[in-house]
């Protein structure tokens, strides 16, 4: 199982991380800037999700956790970008 947390440096972001990590768990953290152990990933910007998904191509994604920008940011996202959001 992989699990993907955007604003994993820091806050409850990197606490989740090194707390799956130091599991065992397949864990992929992001950040708006490239650090050391993260993926660079701005969700506000499409091209730096397109990157991010054709970085992790072919690899599936089991749980995401959103932690990288407040709800609402991802709501307009995903509606702008034609994605189907159900909660």
């Amino acid at each position: 199982m992989t699990i993907l947390i955007t604003g994993a440096n820091r806050g409850l972001g990197l606490a989740l991380l090194d707390g799956y990590r130091g599991e065992g768990r397949a864990a992929i953290g992001t950040a708006r800037r490239a650090q050391a152990g993260l993926e660079p990933l701005d969700v506000n910007d499409p091209a730096s999700v397109r990157s991010l998904a054709a970085g992790l191509a072919g690899q599936p994604i089991d749980t995401l956790i959103c932690n990288g920008q407040p709800p609402e940011k991802y709501v307009s996202f995903c509606q702008q970008h034609g994605i189907d959001l159900r909660y």
